[in-house]
């Protein structure tokens, strides 16, 4: 009987261990999931601060701005490495190559929209940048969507980079990438 308990007993244990493993892993994934929405919402803030400092001059606030902006980077970066230690991995080809080429589309629409923020917030029109700077931030959360998907239903053995891991890759130096 003792054999028999203790034979049923430590299976169960470890399976609720599993579960509630798994269980954490979610709840972790979907915090870096809500803190990546965050840090887009409030790059899109630290750019609107930006223009109106400079549409009052305000130099020192403005480097504020810029300064909140660098920082939002780096916690980017962080919250991206979260993602990637908790992601659910689900292969789908078919999804895989739909989501990677939206990611890519939308990359080269960010890319154009911060081209035309950046020629708008030197030419000091508020009006339009703002406008831009809320365009970037709904292109950033498809993107950081479209992104995700394609990383969770990467197929087993497939070495294409979605957009945003080709973003990464380019902005390390050769140095770093080791």
């Amino acid at each position: 009987m003792k054999k028999t308990l203790i034979g049923f007993l430590i299976p169960s244990i470890i399976s609720v261990a599993f579960i509630g493993g798994c269980r954490q892993e979610s709840r972790e994934y979907l915090r870096a999931l809500e803190a990546k929405d965050r840090l887009i919402e409030s790059s899109h803030t630290a750019r609107k601060d930006m223009i109106d400092s400079l549409g009052r001059k305000s130099l020192s606030h403005a480097d504020r701005a810029m300064d909140e902006e660098g920082r939002l980077e780096e916690q980017s970066l962080y919250v991206q490495g979260r993602l990637d230690s908790f992601r659910p991995h689900v292969p789908n080809p078919a999804l895989f190559a739909q989501a990677s080429e939206l990611a890519r589309s939308l990359e080269q629409d960010r890319n154009s929209l911060l081209d035309q923020w950046v020629e708008a917030s030197r030419d000091l029109n508020p009006d339009v940048a703002k406008e831009l700077s809320s365009k970037i931030r709904d292109v950033e959360l498809a993107l950081a969507e479209a992104s995700e998907t394609a990383k969770r239903s990467r197929p087993f053995g497939t070495s294409a980079q979605t957009s945003s891991d080709a973003v990464l890759a380019r902005e390390l130096d050769p140095d770093e990438r080791r």
